[in-house]
């Protein structure tokens, strides 16, 4: 028996390589393709955040299988009435394809007793086909 072959056989001898994991792992795997970006993602998350926030697409790290992207959306001054549609906004980010909020992040300032939101940052994550150019 070829090496090859000796050490194939040691690999699927060991509990973690059954053929029902390794499939399992393949499924998901496959899961994970079909749950990747489509092209323009980023633009609609511009959309669905809106005028008010200010975007900022980092750079994104190709792989041999899928890019990455991390972006943020910056709300400066966000008022009271404006929390049920950041909550919405979060909640419809996380059902796009390829999309997870990766931070988020309040500033505040004043005193004890008064104090105001000054910004409210949400960073993204964005997982994507190789092939989708950097917006």
């Amino acid at each position: 028996m070829d090496i090859e072959g000796r050490l194939s056989g040691q690999i699927l001898a060991m509990a973690d390589c059954e053929d029902s994991r390794v499939e399992a792992l393949r499924a998901r795997v496959g899961r994970f393709q079909v749950q990747l970006r489509p092209e323009d993602t980023w633009e609609r998350l511009m959309h669905l955040f809106g005028s008010r926030w200010k975007a900022e697409a980092g750079t994104q790290d190709n792989k041999e299988d899928f890019s990455y992207l991390v972006g943020t959306f910056t709300l400066l001054s966000p008022t009271v009435s404006d929390w049920p549609k950041i909550l919405e906004t979060i909640k419809a980010s996380e059902l796009l394809a390829g999309v997870g909020i990766s931070r988020f992040e309040m500033k505040t300032s004043g005193t004890r007793k008064h104090r105001s939101v000054d910004l409210v940052t949400i960073a993204v994550a964005i997982h994507g086909r190789p092939s989708v150019s950097n917006p």
